[in-house]
Formats: C-alpha cells, sequence, structure tokens
C-alpha cells in the first residue's frame, strides 16, 4: 500500500529550509512518498526545494489551501496511491507525528490529527477551534475532534470523487469533515503536538472576522450540500 505525504506551502522558505533540515534524520519509511505543493509562492521557497532535489510540484498562482490539497488528491489518483497525507510546509509539526499518522489502522479513510489539548495555541485561535469543533460535536451528536485541522490521512479512492465539490480556501477542512460525518465516514481521530512558534499565519483579519466568516461560508456550504447530494456520491 502506498502512501503520498504531500506538503503544500506558500511562501514558507525559512520554514521549509527548517523542515528539509530534519528529513534526513526523520522521515524514510518504505511505501511512502513525499512530493511538496507549491500555491504560488514568490519568495523563493521553490527554488530553495529544486535546489535541494525535491519533488516540486508547481503552481503559478495563489488558488488557496483547498485547491493544493485538492491538486494533492488528484497527484495520488494519477500516480496510483491509496491514501495521501497533508502534511502542512509551515513547520508547525512534527515528523514523528507524520509517523504515526501514516500508522494508524488502514481501515479508517480519513484520519484527523487534533491540537485542542496542546497548550501552545495561541488564545484567540483556541478558543476559534473549540467553537467549530463543539459545534460539529452537537449536530453529528459526538464527542469533539478538531475539524480545523489540515494534518490529515485520506483513503484516495473515498474523496477523488466529490472532493471538488469544495471550497478552495480555508473553509475547506470545515466543509470535508461535515461531508465525511454526513456520509458516516469511519474517522480515526488522534491528538498531535503543534509548534506556532515559527508562525507565519496567512490570515490577513482578526481571528474573530475570520472565525465568523468560516461560519458563514459553512452555513452557504451546508445549503449547496443538501441541495446537491449527488454530487457527493
Amino acid at each position: 500500500m502506498r502512501t503520498l505525504v504531500g506538503i503544500p506551502f506558500f511562501n514558507e522558505k525559512k520554514n521549509l529550509n527548517k523542515l528539509i533540515s530534519e528529513l534526513p534524520n526523520a522521515f524514510g519509511q518504505q511505501g511512502v512518498d513525499m512530493v511538496f505543493f507549491d500555491d504560488g509562492s514568490n519568495d523563493g521557497s521553490v527554488e530553495l526545494l529544486l535546489s535541494k532535489g525535491f519533488n516540486v510540484v508547481e503552481s503559478s498562482s495563489n488558488t488557496g489551501y483547498g485547491d493544493t490539497v485538492k491538486r494533492v488528491c488528484g497527484y495520488a489518483v494519477k500516480n496510483e496511491y491509496e491514501f495521501f497525507v497533508i502534511f502542512p510546509g509551515d513547520f508547525q509539526r512534527s515528523f514523528e507525528d507524520l509517523d504515526r499518522v501514516i500508522g494508524v489502522d488502514k481501515k479508517y479513510p480519513l484520519v484527523i490529527t487534533s491540537k485542542l489539548r496542546s497548550k501552545k495555541i495561541p488564545f484567540m485561535r483556541k478558543w476559534g477551534n473549540y467553537f467549530f469543533s463543539f459545534l460539529f460535536s452537537i449536530i453529528f451528536k459526538i464527542r469533539p475532534i478538531d475539524v480545523l485541522s489540515g494534518f490529515k490521512r485520506y483513503k484516495t479512492t473515498t474523496f477523488q470523487s466529490w472532493i471538488n465539490q469544495l471550497p478552495g480556501r480555508y473553509p475547506f477542512d470545515l466543509c470535508i469533515v461535515f461531508v465525511a460525518l454526513s456520509k458516516n465516514i469511519p474517522v480515526s481521530k488522534i491528538t498531535v503536538d503543534v509548534n506556532y512558534e515559527n508562525q507565519t499565519t496567512k490570515m490577513t483579519r482578526s481571528v474573530p472576522v475570520e472565525g465568523l466568516s468560516l461560519l458563514v461560508n459553512l452555513m452557504l456550504f451546508i445549503i449547496k450540500y443538501y441541495k446537491n447530494k449527488d454530487k457527493f456520491l
């Protein structure tokens, strides 16, 4: 069973330099390939990775995190990977946790990592995560999960037919979890750590404003989902 580790990034040259410096000693599982997915970077990130010999899928424009995940899925389909993992290129996650995510029982089509217990998350961001996680727990009558986590493992065949129906930017994670839970797709949850010391957030608005925008976009997507369920088969 082959697994693709897709590393999305946008203008993360500093953090990517640190990330790849840890690669030789931290990662090397058999049957697992690592590919970097650019989202229109213009800070030399792509040139850095290419100079080090890494496989980079480039983009001429910045289309958003969600669209980059879709490109990872498309790459996994084309190259016949059974699973793909989204491992953010901002150096906030560890290779130890990546190994754990890859190793989760293959019976789960979706593995969601959770940083809700971490004490390192900025206060406002933590409460935003809690709000959406508890909202989903109420809707689906489940224990809270980190629905905003971008660090996930996907089974390619489970998502490939409808992933392109999802939003292209930050609401993507909320929407894909909503659809997965609505379709009763088996989900595994795994607690991981997070490091915000080198954070290079791409948010241009305050956390409350961003949270309200996410909520509105989620509601709009839910309406779309129930009107077009046939597109999510």
